[in-house]
Order: C-alpha cells, then structure tokens, then sequence
C-alpha cells in the first residue's frame, strides 16, 4: 500500500504552495482549506504493484490528485501497524493528509469524491478547533482551590505527590520553556540533543524540548502574546516548592510542550500533537481546546492515544454556557471536564457587552468537573495571571490530579486512571443552581484525595453497543419490541454485592433490568434488555438511554444515543448495489455526509456526486434536496414491500410545503434486466389546481475518469448515455419512462451557464433552467470548453395535476458495459411500458407470471385496462369479521387488498366458478381499504371501511 502512495506522489513536480491559511465551511463546521485526512481500507482492492492508465480505481484517484494539483503522503510515517491482539487498538499507518488546490475545487467536493473510492474508510476535513479561553483583566489571585479538592491532603498520601516518570503532554499553543517555574518541569528528551540531527531517528530533527506543529520546528515557544498555553502549563506543571509562583496539580509529574497553533495563535494539526504526546511517552494528555464536528480521524487518534500507547486524554467541554457537544471531550474513553468555581456552582461569567456569558457547557458526556476563574498560573514574560475562566483551565487542573493517580497506581490502563478520577469526584448536585443540570457534569467536581485514596468502587461502563427490532424489521413502529445490547466492562474494584443494570428512555417503555452479583476488575460481560415501543418513531429519530448501575454502595450512569428508522436504505439487486433515501435525492441523501452505496453497478465505483427530483411550476417556485436546497420533508423512510409484479420494490415517501405536494416514491426492477426504476406518483396536496408543472430527474455523474466523461443522446428510446474512456469500466443511461412531453439537458461544469455559477449551489432560477432547457450532448468530445464533469436533467412537462389528485413520472437508470448493451435495455423497457401521449394513458404488462392470465395490477398504479373489460357483478359483503366476495361468470381472478397508503395487506388468487371467497378483516388496522378483484376480462374495486 505504502508503495502505491509513494508512486502517486512521484507524479508530481515542484511543491503545491497555499496562500495565507484559508478556510472553508463543511456541512456548517468551519475547516481548513486545501487539506483533508482520509484512511485506507484494511485489505484494500487497491493494486500496490504498478500504477497504469487502466487499473480503475487506483488511476481514477491519481486522476483526480493530479486534476487539483494534490499531494498526498502518510499522516504519521513512524507508527507500526499493531499487534493483532491488541483490543481496541487502531491502526493509524493507513492514514493519509492530502493537500490540494483549493481553487481548483472545493473541500466538499473532493471530500465527497474520496469517499467513493473503494479502497478509502473515510475521508474526511481537517476541522479548526478552538482554544477554550475566557480572557479577564489580570489580579491578585489565589490557588483557592487547592484546599477545595484536598490537594494538599493528597499530597500527604504515601506516593501521592507525582513523578517524573509521569509525563503530561500540553498539547496547546505554545509554552514559555525559559519560564522559571516551567523549566525545570519539562520532559527534556536527552535522546535528540541540539545538533540538526534526528538522534532517535523519530521523524523530528532536535526535538529536545517538544515540538512546533504549527511552525513544523523544534521551538514549542508560542508566538508573540499568546499566552494560552503558558497559562495551561502553570496549572498542571508549575514546580512545587521551589519558593517562587505557583504550585501545579501535578507536583512531581513533568509536562512535554507541544505547540499546535500557527502564526497567528489558530489551532492547527491538534491531533498531530496528540499522537506526538502519546508516541513520545506522555501518559496523561491535556487538549484545552475542541471543535463541534465529530471527526472519524479525532475518534481514531483518541482510541489510539488511549489504547495503543495507554495514554489518558483528559479534554475541555467548551464554554458556550450552553449543552453544546465539543471533541474530543466527548469522544469514548476521553475525561471530559466542565468548570465550577469556589461554592461548586456551575461557572457563568460577567455579562458581556451584548449581555451574553461564557459559561461551562454541561451535557451527557460530561464526567468531571475542576475548578476555574480567580487564580493565577504562569504566564508570558515570566510573570503570572488570574487566567480570568473557562475550562480551559479547569482541564489542566483535572490532568494534574490523573498524573498523580497514574504515579500512584502505575499499572492503571489510561481507561482506569480516567475511571478511578471520575468516580471520586465530590457530588455537586445538591447545590440548587446545580440541579437543573442533574448528570450533565458529570460525576462532581474533582477530590484528588479521594482519587488517591478510595479503591473500593466498581467502574462499569460501556465498551459497544447494538439494538435491533425483534421482528426482523430495520423499520421500528408502535408496539415493536426493541432489543439493545451492552457490552460492559468494570475498570475497577469488584463488584462484591448485588447491582442493578437498569436501561431507560423516555418514549420506549423498559421491559427488564439486570442484577449483577460478581464482576472482577477488567471482567467484561453482556447485558440484554428490552423495550416496548411505545409510539412510531420518526424518520432518523434519536432516542437517549440511560444505563443507571445501583447497590448499597456504588451509584454510576452513562448515557448514549442510538437512531432509529434511518432515512437511507441499502439493498442489492442483480448487478447493482444502491442506496434508496427518503428526502427525493437518489443514492446520495448528502453530499457532505455520505452514507452507503450511492449506485454502484458491477463492483464499480458509485456512478454519481449528486442526483435527485427536481419540481417546479415557474423560476420561482421550485424544490430540490440538492446543492443547498432543503425543500422536501420526509414522510416515509424507505422500506421493502413485496411485489407479484417486480423482483424488488423498495418505497418512500417525502413532501414539500412550498408547492403543496406530496410524492410516493417506488425504486423497482426486475432480474435479468440491468435497470432500475424510480417512480413518483405526485400529489397536489393544497386547495387550487397546479398548473404548469415540471418535473425531472438531475444528476451530475462519475463514470471512470469523471474529467473525460461525455453525454450523447439516443433519440430512438430517449436515452441519455453518460460514458467515459475507461476500458474496464461501464456505461450509464437515463431514460423517461412515461407519456409526458419529455427532454434532456446536459451540460458540462465548465461550460459557463448564468443560472448556475457553481459546482456545489443550485439556485431556484437554475432549476428551472434545468427543466426548461434541451440540450443532448455535453462533455469531452462535444463542448469546446469541457472538463468531462458533465450532469444531466431529464425533465418533462406534467401540465396541470387537480386537488388531491395524483400524476405519476417514471426513470429507468440502465447500466451495461457497451453502448449496445444500454439501448437494448432501453428498448426492453419501453416495450414493457405501452404509452398513449396523445389521451395521456399507459398500460402496464401483463405480469408473465400472474395466475390470473391477464393484466397484472400493481398495488402501487391505477391501471387504466383496454380491450373487452367488463364489470361482471362481483358482489362484496362486509361483517365485523370479513369481507365476502362472489361471482358466477368470472373464472380465476386475482385479489388485492390495499390499505389508505398503498401497501398490500392481503392478496390470493381464486377460482370464482367454484365458490365465493372470504378475506378475513379482524387483524386489519382501522382505516380506509380497497379491494382489486381483476383477471384479463375484468376489474372491480371496491373500498371498506375498518373501524375497530
């Protein structure tokens, strides 16, 4: 693997140079432009032998890293892959930073093009976090809280006071090293002396003192006035006792500055610094700073930091005085701590100007909280501070009690040392300001002595997590049973007496609880329970759990969240492998965020950046889910329904207020035929007759090399076919399948189009641009001035739809290895769907295997019959208990009972000349039904009414 990286970065000449730092904004996360992270997949379809123009994926990226003048090279070259046994360990050698042109193309894009390679994890921004700092007017302070957490005490405690050999890494902006209560407090590495060598051959030429991540040298100093980092040092690693300033938590335990903040004090490659601390030996790691993105890459290095180099991460909350979620804090297996200040309430600041106030954030993740505002800590220039507040402050203050806990407990994991702090801290719940924040910071305010000293307390927490729907369903309704599994472990003492596991959610009703009698320290073990849904969950609902643990000596808790009725459903068929979604975008629901296949055809790359259903009635009045628009609300996630006339049939459903329309959407196909078909049955939900409706499918696709791609048009079926160069690769067409007057527009990116200046936004003007515009070629070959990143709308002209009426508009996406291959495709389709545009009607097939030996009705369209159908008196009788059915002159006839939203509840074939028939109706929900009695002669429906 790392011999294909280092041949694609051969392609290059010369250095890609950024201007000053640039950011950009990533699904509303502010992130560094010109950079991303991604990781390779643990085995790989990635050839590693040679690189050549038709080795698919592996050119296809080279492609791209070339198109935006990219370079790309291992993140952390010096970290060995792990051993295999080693739980919960992360390998970080297949992580990769690619840095890039940013005016060549956006960081959303080229995130969302990585993460279609098959050989990519993720991929994801490098997001900026902040330094946690509320800056005050300096005073005269003291360490008050000192006596608050029994320090001193501590310190009293044999082994109590630290040692060298615990090293906690201030991973921050930068520390005055020459400041005469730090000095003496570094953790010097002797192996790399001052002499341009890299001495212990670790990457890092003279890394005596630390290192400069935001300067790439070995000079951790921070830049001028920025002090931040300084103030953070003081906290957990002042020397104690030498006579002069403050006194640091951590007593004995040395500190490794490491400075991730660039010239202008911005945080810069924060979790590079981690790494560095947790390879260089430091057990303790204090991050006062975070970011609200939850990064995969973040997620990584803490698990890594953690659990390949036992190293504890202890992470500010954040200071928004607000329930705001910031990381790494709130990442597995990181101390998360909030702030409080001397009577143990919840700090709050002044007011400011605008009356606003920093304030601790308080929220699940939380599990600790240390001191802060009204005490001095080392600062620039060889002076001190009052460092004003925030939990910035009170995190160094916690890391300094861990180190101590690691020195006095040497064969803690980093898990434990975290664990022994948290479950002794000091109840801060008692205090009424407090209250209202009940579990929301965590266990307390931090006691060091007690850390030092309590060893009788079990710590069991929640290693994994998984839930399912005890009726196979991946869609969970009222009166489900949900089963969710935890496995736990106990961090600490035994359990030596009874505990009770109880698992509870506020709209699930818990139908068990679990008694724990032994549980040794490190044991891990399952627990079940169940749950009773109590009503439906919506689509992507979110529900939060509590697992509370009780007995006559040990109180704990911990919370997670798990989502339910995802709006994304993945399934495969024949050749393809695609996601269905619920908010009208096809296979991608989010560009920022995506998710499952997207479309996938043969084992090939996802075929699209971005697809879905375009409505509009004029420039104006439009509805997307696409390229900044968020006009449609779902309103039914995509679910699997059995069908009797197509081999899959997959439906969802979704709405848009501004044009009063509700759209039933149906993906189906059948095997054998390399297509899939996406239908809208479109209803006027408002008042007033729409007029001058269109509608379309748009699409901007990836086939092979997306830079050489073309669009041509075949006229006969109505086929768009987007292809490009590669030889191993396929084609794709797109192709209406319905009677509207219908059109294509193509169009490549590059070609300069007023309506739609770019690449990722779409405005309401450019929608109907797309709807209303005919063009059938695009792309290389066929625009003068084209990149190959061509798109598609395949539009058509629906016209009027009355009040509560419906239309339907269907596509068929063909795949095939040839050009052949897609029209013959095509035309098996069309000859499937007989169309009338002239009196606006169409004709399903007969089903071939339909035991009624005539025209197959699907539960999802009204069939509008021809020939000789006559309605031959079926009569329909209808009791509390079922429905009858008889007729004389009909024969076998075929029966469908639909409910109000077009799901089949029943159906059977059956011989009327026999005898009557009888559906029973008892387990029928209440609602409105319609019974379809039909074979090639006949069809009658009728509608019942279900009341209890």
């Amino acid at each position: 693997m790392k011999l294909l990286h280092t041949l694609i970065i051969g392609f290059f000449s010369g250095t890609l140079t950024l201007s000053a730092q640039q950011f950009e904004y990533f699904n509303g996360h502010k992130a560094h432009a010109g950079e991303v992270v991604y990781k390779l997949k643990t085995q790989p379809a990635l050839k590693s032998a040679q690189i050549t123009p038709h080795s698919s994926d592996e050119a296809q990226f080279s492609t791209l890293l070339l198109s935006v003048n990219a370079q790309t090279a291992v993140l952390f070259p010096n970290i060995p892959t792990p051993d295999a046994n080693c739980k919960n360990c992360v390998d970080l050698s297949r992580v990769y930073k690619l840095t890039y042109d940013p005016q060549k193309i956006s960081l959303t894009r080229i995130v969302s093009l990585l993460r279609r390679f098959s050989f990519i994890e993720y991929a994801e921004p490098l997001y900026v976090s902040e330094f946690f700092f509320t800056p005050n007017d300096p005073k005269l302070g003291t360490q008050w809280y000192m006596s608050l957490i029994q320090l001193f005490d501590a310190w009293d405690v044999s082994n109590g006071q630290g040692s060298e050999d615990v090293v906690i890494g201030v991973v921050d902006a930068g520390t005055e090293i020459t400041h005469s209560d730090l000095a003496n407090q570094i953790a010097y590495n002797d192996a790399d002396p001052i002499n341009g060598i890299d001495d212990d051959n670790d990457g890092f030429v003279d890394n005596y003192y630390g290192w400069n991540f935001g300067l790439n040298t070995n000079n951790p100093n921070p830049g001028a006035g920025v002090r931040h980092g300084t103030n953070v040092a003081g906290l957990c690693a002042a020397e104690v006792n030498n006579g002069i300033g403050i006194a640091g938590t951590g007593f004995r335990c040395k500190f490794l500055p490491i400075r991730i903040a660039d010239a202008n004090g911005a945080v810069v490659r924060e979790y590079e610094g981690v790494i560095y601390a947790a390879l260089h030996g430091c057990k303790i790691i204090n991050c006062s700073w975070g970011s609200t993105e939850n990064s995969q890459f973040g997620k990584d290095v803490v698990q890594f930091a953690t659990f390949n180099c036992n190293a504890l991460v202890v992470a500010a909350a954040g200071n928004d005085n607000w329930s705001y979620v910031y990381y790494p804090a709130s990442y597995p297996f990181v101390l998360s701590v909030s702030a409080t200040v001397q009577d143990d309430t919840r700090w709050v600041s002044a007011p400011y100007a605008d009356g606003s106030r920093a304030g601790g954030n308080y929220n699940y993740f939380v599990n600790i909280c240390g001191p802060t505002t009204g005490y001095l800590s080392t600062d620039i220039n060889n002076n001190y501070i009052d460092v004003g507040g925030g939990t910035s402050f009170a995190t160094p203050i916690v890391s300094g009690v861990a180190g101590l806990v690691k020195a006095k407990f040497p064969h803690y994991t980093a898990a434990q040392v975290g664990e022994q702090v948290r479950v002794n801290a000091d109840d801060i719940y008692n205090r009424d300001s407090n209250s209202q924040y009940r579990d929301r910071l965590g266990k307390g305010r931090v006691n060091a002595l007690k850390a030092l000293t309590n060893t009788t307390s079990p710590s069991i927490r929640i290693d994994s997590i998984s839930s399912h729907n005890l009726n196979g369903s991946n869609v969970f309704a009222r009166y489900d049973t949900l089963e969710v599994t935890l496995t736990c472990t106990n961090y600490l003492a035994p359990i030596s007496s009874t505990v009770t596991l109880a698992l509870t959610s506020s709209g699930l009703s818990a139908l068990n609880s679990v008694t724990v009698s032994t549980m040794g320290t490190l044991e891990t073990k399952t627990f079940c329970f169940r749950f009773r849904v109590t009503q439906n969950p919506s689509a992507d609902a979110q529900y939060t759990f509590k697992l509370a643990a009780t007995s006559s000596v040990y109180n704990d808790y911990e919370y997670f969240y798990l989502n339910f009725n995802q709006a994304n459903y993945n399934f495969t068929f024949g050749n393809f492998a695609a996601t269905a979604t619920g908010n009208s975008t096809v296979g991608i629901a989010d560009v920022q965020k995506p998710s499952g296949y997207g479309i996938q055809y043969a084992h090939q790359p996802n075929m699209i950046y971005d697809a879905g259903l375009l409505l509009a009635t004029n420039e104006t009045a439009t509805a997307a889910q696409i390229r900044g628009n968020s006009n449609f609300l779902n309103t039914q996630i995509p679910r699997l329904l059995q069908s009797d006339s197509t081999d899959i049939l997959i439906q969802s459903g979704y709405k848009t207020a501004n044009l009063a329309m509700n759209i039933n959407q149906y993906i189906y196909g059948w095997e054998g035929i390399d297509a899939l078909i996406y239908e809208y049955r479109i209803t006027n939900t408002g008042t007033e007759v729409r007029e001058n409706i269109r509608a379309g499918i748009f699409a901007n696709w990836i086939i092979g090399f997306q830079q050489y791609n073309s669009v041509r048009y075949l006229s006969d079926v109505q086929c768009a076919v987007i292809s490009g160069i590669d030889e191993g690769g396929f084609l794709v067409g797109i192709m209406p399948l319905h009677y509207h007057e219908s059109g294509l527009f193509a169009f490549d990116s590059a070609t300069e189009i007023e309506e739609i200046p770019s690449e990722d936004a779409l405005s309401s003007q450019g929608i109907w641009k797309l709807l209303t515009s005919t063009k059938t070629t695009a792309g290389i070959g066929f625009d003068t001035d084209a990149a190959g990143n061509v798109s598609t709308t395949s539009w058509c002209k629906i016209g009027s739809i009355e009040p509560q009426k419906s239309d339907t508009i269907r596509y068929a996406i063909i795949a095939g290895k040839t050009f052949n291959e897609i029209r013959n495709t095509a035309q098996i389709l069309k000859n499937r769907y007989v169309t009338d545009t002239a009196s606006r009607r169409e004709i399903l097939p007969c089903c071939e295997t339909c035991k009624c030996g005539g025209e197959n009705e699907d539960p999802r369209r009204e069939i509008v019959a021809t020939g000789d159908v006559q309605n031959a008196g079926i009569q329909l009788r209808q009791t509390p208990h079922y429905v009858e059915l008889q007729a004389q002159h009909i024969g076998t006839a075929h029966i469908v009972v639909l409910n109000s939203v077009g799901v089949r509840v029943s159906e059977q074939h059956h011989d009327f000349s026999k005898s009557a028939t009888y559906i029973a109706t008892e387990t029928f929900a209440p609602g409105v039904y319609s019974i379809s009695v039909h074979n090639k002669n006949t069809i009658q429906t009728f509608k019942i009414v279900i009341t209890n």
